[in-house]
């Protein structure tokens, strides 16, 4: 009998290995369907398990569960979906991404309209994003994009997948199903990413605000800032985008931009730019979208000048947040703005 060749055994072994590895995983893949686009997926419930939404809204903006939608950055994140839902009579879908240049928003954005051609409301959160002068704001974050999944080749996108990435997401689809692991995302979308209230420090807070332990004398500096020279000399580059967006915007929804509340600290200190940019936007919805409703949050007020209500200087608490939806839905009813003085009706379905 002749001896087998070791060197043959070893490969053979090598090579079946390397092929019974490469099966299960595409079944994992499969089975699991990490970011909801394998269209020969089995038709089972799915949960959003990545913690980049660049990757896992893209199907959300597909869904045809929801009707409205809340664009944005994290700034906007934050308002109650069931205030929201019963206050518009809608079902929104968040697709507010962390930190969303406008070139994104406008991906998403762009995305849920074609798949919800007809939609009820739209909630644009307009922040400091969008303000960006004289140079435009970079197009991408550190976070990674992928733009084969916000195009209408649902093929492409397996060119993509069998990566260590997606594979890690399907295994966290499969603890999800045996109870070893959590959705990082309602199946709207909404995520409470703020710290359980007990965990808020106020020291550490005005940290963030002020980038020092002493907060600073707002009435101070709003005065000086009221003394120096009026208007902003610079131009806003992304509002050609913002242009593109609001045009391509579904003439059936009802679309509401907000300017979100950032902290008065934040506002007063780039209060030329943040004001220019807010008029310039204005007179963009005006041109393209005159039925519009525009609310600004983005002044000195009641809610922005108190520190208790802020995280940093963008991220305010769950009590702002609900009051903020409450002034919205209200506003976009009635055109006034209800309640304490922290808002601005700047136009109402047309009128300002």
């Amino acid at each position: 009998m002749a001896a087998t060749d070791p060197w043959k055994t070893f490969s053979a072994w090598c090579a079946g290995s390397f092929f019974a590895v490469t099966a299960l995983a595409a079944l994992l893949l499969i089975l699991f369907d990490p970011y909801h686009n394998i269209l020969f997926s089995p038709p089972v419930e799915r949960h959003y398990m990545d913690n980049n939404q660049r990757y896992m809204y893209p199907a959300l903006a597909r869904e045809p569960a929801y009707d409205s939608a809340v664009l944005g950055t994290s700034a906007v994140r934050m308002l109650p979906p069931d205030r929201l839902n019963e206050g518009f009579g809608a079902r929104f879908a968040y697709l507010a991404l962390d930190a969303g240049t406008p070139w994104e928003q406008a991906q998403i954005a762009k995305l849920f309209f074609r798949h919800h051609p007809a939609p009820r409301t739209l909630i644009y959160g307009v922040d400091r994003n969008w303000c960006a002068s004289p140079a435009p704001y970079p197009r991408l974050t550190r976070r990674p994009f992928p733009p084969w999944m916000y195009d209408e080749n649902p093929y492409n996108d397996l060119l993509y997948l069998f990566n260590g990435k997606s594979l890690e997401i399907a295994t966290r689809q499969l603890r999800r199903y045996v109870g070893l692991d959590v959705s990082r995302y309602d199946a709207d979308g909404f995520e409470d990413f703020l710290p359980p209230d007990e965990e808020y420090d106020l020291h550490r807070a005005r940290m963030n605000i002020y980038k020092q332990e002493e907060p600073i004398d707002l009435a101070d500096l709003a005065a000086r800032v009221e003394n120096a020279a009026p208007g902003w000399p610079g131009a806003f580059p992304d509002h050609e985008l913002l242009r593109e967006l609001l045009e391509a915007t579904p003439e059936a929804a009802e679309l509401i931009v907000v300017f979100p509340p950032h902290h008065a600290y934040f506002y007063l200190t780039h209060k030329r730019r943040l004001d220019a940019c807010k008029d310039s936007v204005a007179r963009l919805v005006r041109e393209a979208r005159p039925g519009a409703t525009v609310l600004d949050f983005m002044q000195v007020s009641p809610l922005t000048a108190r520190d208790e209500n802020y995280w940093d200087d963008v991220h305010y608490n769950r009590a702002s947040a609900a009051l903020a939806a409450d002034l919205v839905i209200a506003a976009a009813a009635t055109g006034r703005s209800a309640g304490p003085a922290v808002m601005t009706v700047r136009q109402w379905r047309g009128e300002f």
